[in-house]
């Protein structure tokens, strides 16, 4: 049987596990500058796409263009981005398309060269949209 100190220290140590995981998590997403629906927006206002269109199966594509089905994703994520923008495309008849979020080019730059390599070596048909930020954190699209 447990002592009262044991049951104790059991919930102590339980407590500060779980604080390790939410911690690790909220680390995880304030790593980035903006949230990913914030370049959704600005993406799907710019260009004059639907946002989070939903598809029969319920899947749902961040911005569906008039010629393109277009998943945004952060740099270092972009292989999900590569499944996901054909996957969709194929939903939509559209072109698939990933738009990269590149915040920190020094980091995020290898990100956007092994897309480009995997679509170019595959000959996938998938437009890509690099996004940076200026010197404000705004947003734009543009090749390097």
């Amino acid at each position: 049987m447990f002592s009262q100190r044991s049951l104790l220290f059991r919930k102590r140590s339980i407590l500060f596990i779980v604080s390790c995981i939410l911690f690790t998590w909220a680390s995880a997403d304030a790593a980035t500058i903006h949230p990913e629906d914030y370049y959704q927006e600005w993406f799907c206002s710019t260009y004059g796409g639907t946002r989070e269109f939903i598809f029969p199966d319920s899947t749902r594509v961040d911005c569906l263009l008039p010629n393109v089905a277009v998943e945004l994703e952060f740099a270092e994520k972009w292989y999900e981005g590569v499944g996901q923008a054909l996957y969709y495309g194929l939903w939509a008849r559209r072109a698939p398309g990933i738009g990269l979020i590149i915040e920190d080019p020094e980091k995020d730059m290898k990100y956007f060269y092994r897309l480009i390599r995997t679509v170019n070596d595959y000959g996938l048909d998938i437009r890509v949209f690099p996004i940076f930020l200026d010197s404000f954190s705004e947003p734009y699209e543009m090749w390097p």
